[in-house]
């Protein structure tokens, strides 16, 4: 079972008509995507905590708090991470079964329905880059595409933490063409990698 949370001040909220409306921005960020990157969960983990523990106490935390909605979810990728705890330290994909008899899971990263299974995505189910028999065929997917679906009027950033590497990446993946927001998502990168850098010394 997939469980997130959300962390939220509802400094922001106004009433129209007598209803409670939310006009807040939201993130959404999630790990554990890929199920033995251990350390994205408990990244997750640690900056709700952050964000709950310093809340009224650190101005910073204080202000980023009454100016957006939080969704965070620790877990991506619940059964291949129990997987990785019980069975297969390893293990990458999902549990799902396939159409190859003794290979299990698709890669939820490759699982989504943009430019589903091209170039760094596999369409053999024994591979660990599978990218499953058909775009969200992971239940994982298909319930965190819904989510943000649903809420596409306010989530207006998305990290999802991975563990190797020192990279910070954004779209796009299948292309050198920039995305129109490029701009706006490389000052945004720079600054997280320069603050990444600040505190532990590199990135």
């Amino acid at each position: 079972q997939m469980k997130g949370l959300k962390i939220s001040s509802n400094k922001t909220a106004v009433t129209v008509a007598g209803i409670p409306v939310n006009t807040k921005k939201a993130v959404w960020w999630d790990g554990g995507i890929h199920a033995r990157e251990w350390i994205s969960p408990a990244t997750n983990i640690y900056i709700a905590h952050s964000l709950l523990s310093s809340y009224g106490t650190d101005p910073t935390i204080t202000h980023l708090v009454d100016q957006f909605d939080y969704y965070i979810l620790p877990v991506f990728n619940v059964d291949g991470y129990a997987y990785t705890w019980k069975t297969d330290r390893l293990w990458r994909k999902t549990r799902s079964k396939t159409s190859q008899p003794g290979c299990f899971g698709a890669d939820p990263n490759r699982n989504w329905n943009y430019h589903w299974c091209e170039g760094g995505a596999s369409p053999d189910p024994c591979d660990d880059t599978y990218c499953g028999s058909k775009p969200f065929s992971e239940v994982e997917t298909a319930q965190v595409s819904n989510f943000l679906r649903a809420h596409n009027d306010t989530v207006v950033h998305y990290i999802n933490f991975h563990s190797y590497s020192q990279l910070w990446m954004s779209p796009w993946g299948y292309t050198t063409k920039k995305p129109e927001q490029f701009k706006l998502q490389d000052d945004g990168s720079a600054k997280a990698v320069k603050a990444l850098g600040a505190v532990f010394g590199k990135h």
